[in-house]
């Protein structure tokens, strides 16, 4: 049976808290950026992301008028 705190809270959460953040770097998850993720507020998350997919955006853009003239030129 659990322990609980006068709030309802397990006693035991920030040990399995651990665990799961053990087994998830075991796993192979970046913490070092999941916790400069989690320094940022969410704003700064979503323009980050934001900026992100502006720019693979203008990539697949630039990539399709390249192709387009490989094309043209017969090296597709």
């Amino acid at each position: 049976m659990k322990k609980h705190d006068a709030k309802g809270r397990s006693k035991t959460a920030p040990a399995a808290i651990k665990d799961a953040w053990a087994a998830a770097a075991a796993y192979g998850c970046d913490m070092n950026l999941l916790e400069a993720s989690l320094r940022r507020t969410p704003q700064e998350r979503i323009d980050f992301h934001q900026a992100m997919l502006n720019r693979i955006q203008l990539l697949r853009a630039d990539a399709k008028q390249v192709f387009a003239r490989a094309a043209k030129l017969g090296l597709l």
